[in-house]
């Protein structure tokens, strides 16, 4: 098992994985974008025997971290798989960063593994996300 950054030839495991995973995923063309183009993008792909596993898209202007998506197929989830994603980017992230999530309400298991990694709710974004759903506001300060 091993976690790199994800290039265009991981496009269609990505966007599978995308389709799967959220009710209204990005667009094949919004993630070409962030792991091509956009500038303070970086994505990283957890693969296991040439199988794309999970990924996870952050933005990463040294000072300021934002965690945009991550997801792990359906298949291997219950694994610990978003945790080792989670935790590589910590790692190698800036140790003096905020880090920033927003998630969803209802998304109880993505929330229990931020709190798992140190994230406390700093607020909400109401109606938020498609269909009116709130996002929850998490934040992460590390002075280490």
């Amino acid at each position: 098992m091993k976690i790199r950054c994800a290039s265009l030839d991981d496009l269609e495991s990505i966007h599978a994985i995308e389709q799967r995973s959220f009710k209204h995923p990005w667009t094949k063309n919004q993630l070409a974008y962030e792991i091509e183009n956009d500038p303070v993008s970086q994505v990283y792909i957890l693969v296991d025997d040439g199988i794309v596993l999970g990924y996870i898209f952050i933005h990463d202007t040294t000072q300021e971290v934002q965690i945009l998506n991550i997801a792990v197929d359906q298949d291997y989830r219950k694994s610990g798989y978003g945790k080792h994603l989670m935790n590589y980017v910590l790692k190698n992230i800036s140790k003096n960063a905020n880090i920033f999530l927003e998630v969803r309400a209802s998304n109880f298991n993505a929330i229990q593994l931020y709190i798992a990694a140190g994230f406390k709710e700093i607020g909400r974004r109401q109606a938020y996300y498609h269909g009116g759903e709130d996002a929850i506001v998490m934040k992460l300060k590390r002075n280490i």
